[in-house]
């Protein structure tokens, strides 16, 4: 196997559905599955059984897997799991057992991102229906070169045939109000934010990726949900860092509220992982041919990224 999707779950019928969601990566070939249960002891023999019932329904669907179970708390037990799988991405549903609840603030989503070194997609299973696709990508940008780290992946996924990459860049009203009104935009912000904007196009297209721009005004969470929404896009894709550097990068931050407030799927990479793996390339491309005979919506190997991607450059 050249890669690995760590999948927890909890055991709830609403976690399981991303198991749907991200069937065609988890089909992608080369490709194994874990799925994986942290649950107190006392649950363990029941996590296994439930485990071993969507394992087989895998396997029904042609996907590989394997099973782990551990016990002690969940958070814990993941980024340990993903420590010792490095696996290439870890997959998340952001309601559970619990329903709806806090998974991104003080919860194991949020503690897993906090410290993960692998990617994570996070999907609402309450508001996906079937399996998420990747036609349209939106890649929130803030100008800082944290942010940009996202468009390697971003070259990537738009690499797959029909694809296409919306790039924005929400430039925040200057500081206090003129007569109750927020002050305009400095045009010097709205100059670079457009110069910063064109520049990563120009290099996507060069890769021969479908990009375009998109300029917005206004709270930066607010209008990457609203062009989400507007632009009906199949997945968010952005950074946990940027402008602000490495500070309270999830709560209280653009990210935070991206993930708490969005019905997109939303994947979020922390800035040193991005560079693909040595032979990602190769593997994009025999995964882009064979995705496009089978009809699938998602490209392969673009998840080859993850700890060990900083040393094969």
């Amino acid at each position: 196997m050249n890669q690995k999707i760590l999948v927890p779950l909890d055991g709830s019928e609403l976690a399981d559905r991303i198991l749907e969601q991200v069937r065609p990566v988890l089909a992608l070939e080369r490709t194994e599955t874990v799925l994986l249960s942290v649950v107190p002891e006392i649950e363990t023999r029941a996590a296994r059984e439930h485990l071993e019932r969507m394992k087989l329904g895998l396997k029904a669907k042609g996907i590989s897997a394997r099973v782990l179970v551990r016990w002690g708390d969940p958070a814990e037990g993941i980024l340990r799991c993903a420590r010792s799988l490095r696996p290439s991405l870890i997959a998340m549903a952001t309601h559970g057992r619990s329903g709806p609840a806090r998974w991104a603030m003080g919860s194991v989503a949020e503690r897993v991102l906090r410290g993960t070194r692998q990617p994570v997609l996070l999907s609402n299973p309450a508001a996906v229906a079937g399996e998420i696709k990747f036609a349209k990508v939106l890649v929130p940008l803030d100008g800082s070169k944290l942010s940009a780290r996202i468009l390697p992946l971003v070259e990537e996924i738009g690499k797959f045939p029909g694809s296409e990459v919306v790039l924005l860049h929400v430039v925040a009203p200057g500081p206090g109000t003129v007569l109750g009104t927020p002050s305009p935009v400095p045009p010097r912000a709205e100059e670079g934010a457009v110069a910063g904007l064109e520049a990563a196009r120009a290099a996507l297209e060069a890769a021969g990726v479908r990009a375009r721009t998109r300029l917005e005004t206004g709270a930066p969470a607010e209008r990457i949900l609203a062009a989400a929404e507007e632009e009906r896009a199949d997945l968010i894709a952005m950074t946990t860092h940027g402008r602000s550097g490495i500070g309270r990068w999830v709560y209280g931050s653009v990210a935070e509220k991206v993930l708490r407030h969005g019905r997109r799927p939303l994947l979020l990479v922390r800035p040193p992982d991005l560079k693909p793996a040595r032979g990602t390339a190769r593997a994009v491309t025999k995964g882009m041919l064979a995705g496009a005979a089978a009809g699938s919506s998602v490209n392969a190997g673009f998840w080859s990224v993850g700890p060990a991607a900083a040393a094969s450059r």
